[in-house]
């Protein structure tokens, strides 16, 4: 079947004048003029992947849509199919792409609201669950159930929990996917702009909540135990996996929301914290000027540490573990 191109949906198309048409790109704000503003517009809104640009009503020869299309692809104005990216490093195909990107609904700010309040006590009250129901536990072996459903809900719910804090605080949703990194690890991604003047905590609470999400998974998978003591096999690898998930997304590797939010709360972007802390680690000087500031210093001395000590161990541990599941499963 031949893939058909549809309008990135990140891209705003308008008639700028009778004889231009703007396409502006809301993810890098950059902005292109094309003649024949009258023709270019219906055209493009027209591009919806199923629809041959043929077919659309429009004044360009057979050659010049192709001409045209070929151009606006290179521009990332247009692309084929849902696919997002296809490498070895990562395949994602989109699943979503909503038609309203920005909303203000009272929904979505309770959602976000409420996961920001329970998410820490519904996860305490899993493991108290837990430990007062021990005795109930009625598995031996790995569940491998459990694993699965866990690892859908976490990696899901997860990217959801970004999208519905985005979108509380006026951010725009592109769309929402699946992917495989490196041919291996499934995941998840959503494609969201936030709001450029959120305060600082509103950013990191929009990086935190897919964290908050899989806590709050976990404490109620546990939370359930009791009640369904013949699935506590299966609830209790959910509850694991996500808290698991959790761990991974704290470790302050590249790319994670730890090391983002990390970023955010040292006011610098990703690479910035990670040069700062090579350079503090590796000078003597840069570390007795920390030392110098005192209580602040000293503390900024200690993250940097665990900065570079979590950018060594990572790969170590993700070794281990593959280790640990080849020797299980022989």
């Amino acid at each position: 079947m031949k893939r058909l191109p549809r309008l990135c949906s990140w891209i705003n198309v308008s008639e700028y004048n009778f004889k231009q048409a703007r396409i502006t790109n809301d993810l890098t704000g950059e902005e292109y003029y094309i003649e024949n503003g009258g023709s270019v517009v219906p055209f493009l809104l027209g591009l919806d992947g199923r629809t041959d640009p043929h077919t659309l009503p429009c004044h360009f020869s057979h050659e010049e849509i192709e001409t045209f299309l070929d151009e606006a692809y290179k521009k990332g104005v247009v692309r084929y199919g849902r696919w997002m990216s296809i490498s070895l490093s990562n395949i994602a195909y989109t699943l979503i792409v909503p038609k309203k990107k920005k909303t203000d609904s009272l929904a979505i700010k309770l959602l976000n609201y409420s996961l920001l309040v329970v998410f820490l006590p519904s996860l305490f009250w899993g493991f108290y669950s837990l430990i007062n129901s021990v005795e109930v536990l009625s598995f031996r072996n790995i569940n491998i159930w459990g694993i699965i459903l866990g690892l859908i809900l976490g990696i899901v719910l997860h990217e959801c929990g970004h999208a519905i804090a985005s979108l509380c605080y006026g951010g725009k949703l592109y769309e929402m996917g699946v992917q495989i990194s490196y041919l291996i690890f499934p995941g998840a991604y959503i494609l969201v702009k936030n709001e450029e003047t959120l305060p600082t905590i509103k950013k990191i609470q929009v990086i935190a909540a897919g964290i908050e999400a899989n806590c709050l998974i976990s404490g109620l998978s546990l939370s359930i135990i009791p009640l369904l003591p013949s699935a506590s096999g299966t609830l209790f690898f959910v509850a694991m996996l996500n808290i698991g998930l959790v761990f991974m997304n704290l470790v302050l590797r590249d790319e994670n929301d730890g090391y983002r939010i990390i970023s955010y709360l040292f006011g610098s972007d990703e690479k910035g914290v990670l040069d700062a802390a090579k350079s503090t680690i590796l000078h003597r000087i840069n570390r007795i000027k920390l030392y110098k500031k005192g209580d602040l210093g000293i503390a900024t001395l200690f993250s940097y540490i665990l900065i570079i000590f979590l950018q060594i161990i990572f790969p170590i541990i993700v070794l281990l573990d593959l280790l640990g599941v080849i020797s299980w499963a022989a």
